[in-house]
């Protein structure tokens, strides 16, 4: 194990110099619900690998996309065939995503969208798949979804200077879609070039219906990235309790910056921010959204080494990073918290490991302290 993610590190990612590192599996964060506050109306959120997590509050649940198949880096970087991997979706996935009645998928590449299909149609059966055209063009190939992916047009879209439309995705649940982009994956010192050499692969988008299931990862288009709000409810149609901001990929700012006439209605209560990707030649990220969303938690999702399945995080005993990420993740968790710090000293960062993390979060007129935690 250790030399295969060693042999993988050197070849396609540069190693920093600094020690390897990991979250021991006894010491993966969690949160407890306050004193005093019963589960059933605090925010629950279950990270569960990749950018996928369930956010649930009484009845109402929500999933942004989760990766469970998780391809090794040799069959995504020789674009060999991949598929959903139904054992390992049936092993992890927790039993609330039954209940879900949205699946939010920021971009279409395969590490978000490989068991979508597999989730809706045999677990989370009454969701609705919320994405780009690219995200519907794609899921066309799997006829017992028709009807059930909603591809959020442009019109619908908000960015850092206007509101997009609330989508209802249950009585008491909205979301809205933001315009959003995708950071280059990695950059690579190459012999003979005088520049570092940004690498963002599986660009562009589709414009017709797929008739069969994408083979490789490549064939996953990236399509239109879109950040999310979404809102629970205190009443349907009534006003949010909790607010949640989820990206899936990092962003220059102000690009999926949640507008101003959204955030005086509520701040937000917690983001979901993506750490994958080369966040180093972003402008300003992760320090820009938290100011702009100054939420009261940050999650940090997309971190871990989804080259391979959980199961070897039972094997390793521990969750590593992706391979040759060991020092920008520790990087980007330190300039989080102190940009979050900043903004809300009574603020907190966390980075979950993939099933083993399940946070609880009271209202804000309760801060939303855990009753026990591991930061």
């Amino acid at each position: 194990m250790q030399l295969r993610r060693l042999i993988l590190a050197v070849a396609l990612i540069p190693l920093g110099c600094a020690a390897p590192f990991s979250v021991p599996l006894g010491q993966c964060p969690v949160a407890s619900a306050p004193p005093g506050v019963p589960e059933d109306s605090a925010l629950v959120v279950h990270y569960l690998g990749v950018s996928g997590f369930l956010l649930k509050r009484g009845d109402d649940v929500v999933l942004t996309a989760p990766l469970y198949s998780n391809p090794s880096l040799v069959e995504v970087v020789l674009d060999h065939a991949i598929r959903p991997d139904s054992a390992q979706v049936d092993r992890f996935l927790p039993p609330e995503a039954a209940e879900a009645r949205a699946i939010l998928v920021g971009h279409s590449h395969y590490d978000h969208l490989l068991d979508v299909s597999n989730i809706a149609r045999r677990h989370a059966t009454r969701a609705r798949v919320y994405g780009s055209p690219t995200t519907r063009h794609l899921l066309a190939a799997f006829p017992d979804l028709d009807g059930r992916v909603v591809a959020v047009e442009e019109e619908d879209l908000g960015n850092h200077e206007r509101p997009g439309r609330w989508l209802d995705v249950a009585p008491r649940v909205r979301i809205m879609a933001l315009e959003s982009h995708h950071s280059s994956q990695v950059t690579l010192e190459l012999p003979f070039s005088p520049q570092p050499t940004p690498i963002h692969v599986w660009r562009g988008g589709l414009d017709h219906d797929q008739e069969t299931p994408p083979r490789t990862a490549s064939d996953w288009a990236e399509g239109a990235v879109y950040a999310y709000v979404v809102d629970f409810l205190d009443t349907p149609g009534g006003r949010p309790v909790f607010r949640v901001y989820f990206q899936d990929s990092g962003t220059d700012e102000p690009v999926g910056y949640v507008p101003e006439a959204v955030l005086r209605e509520k701040r937000v209560d917690v983001a979901l921010l993506c750490v994958g990707g080369d966040f180093h030649r972003l402008r300003r990220h992760p320090e820009g959204i938290l100011e702009n969303t100054r939420p009261r938690h940050a999650v940090l999702g997309h971190w871990e080494d989804f080259f391979v399945t959980q199961d070897n995080h039972a094997v390793d005993g521990r969750v590593y990073p992706i391979p040759g990420t060991d020092q920008d993740t520790r990087d980007f968790r330190k300039r989080a918290e102190e940009a979050l710090h900043a903004v809300d000293p009574e603020s907190k960062v966390w980075l979950p490991c993939p099933t083993r993390s399940r946070f609880v979060f009271a209202a804000e007129g309760g801060r939303g302290r855990p009753l026990t935690s591991r930061p």
